[in-house]
């Protein structure tokens, strides 16, 4: 996804919607090469039921987020993404070589 460089908030939303019973659907999550959910189970809170893992200060330095989807059982499947930029001081920016 393309974005200026900078650091991001980034929310992901899953619900199991198809598969009723849990480890039926299973995915790992990278951010810029970097796993952040490993073995994942969209319906480990329940059948139709709403889960938000929100992961902070995501550098981006290339001009893309890259968000991969890795496939363990079943496809991956998500409901929606949210990207927020943090907004850093000057100092923060200097200290991280922005």
């Amino acid at each position: 996804m393309p974005l200026p460089n900078s650091v991001y908030r980034i929310a992901l939303h899953f619900a199991e919607t198809r598969l009723q019973k849990p480890n039926l659907r299973r995915f790992d999550v990278q951010f810029e090469g970097k796993e952040v959910l490993r073995n994942f189970d969209p319906a480990g809170a329940g059948f139709k039921t709403a889960i938000q893992k929100s992961f902070g200060e995501i550098p981006v330095n290339d001009g893309i987020l890259d968000i991969e989807f890795v496939h363990r059982t079943e496809n991956p499947g998500i409901q929606a993404i949210e990207i927020e930029e943090i907004k850093l001081s000057t100092t923060e920016r200097r200290g991280r070589g922005r």
